[in-house]
């Protein structure tokens, strides 16, 4: 903000935006830790992947940045994310 990258009147709500966008993730994770097969878990992937990339536009948008400046995960990196999660999560 005192530098003029970002424009928003609350900083701190913009925070708590983010944050929430970050957290409201885990539901989509679980998704793929439950799939039934790999067919079911490569759907969820790709649901978790546009999940991801909505949050970044979002974040763009909620801070004034022109779309695509923030980089989220691709596919390859959620995979490698979910691959190392265990799998006793419960």
């Amino acid at each position: 903000m005192a530098e003029g990258i970002f424009d928003t009147f609350d900083p701190e709500g913009v925070g708590d935006l983010i944050q929430g966008l970050a957290a409201r993730t885990n539901s989509q994770i679980i998704d793929v830790l439950d799939a039934a097969d790999e067919s079911a878990r490569d759907q969820a992937i790709d649901v978790l992947t546009t999940r991801f990339r909505l949050h970044g536009l979002a974040t763009d948008r909620v801070l004034g940045l022109p779309d695509g400046s923030i980089t989220t995960l691709t596919r390859t990196q959620v995979e490698t994310m979910v691959a190392a999660l265990p799998r006793n999560y419960r």
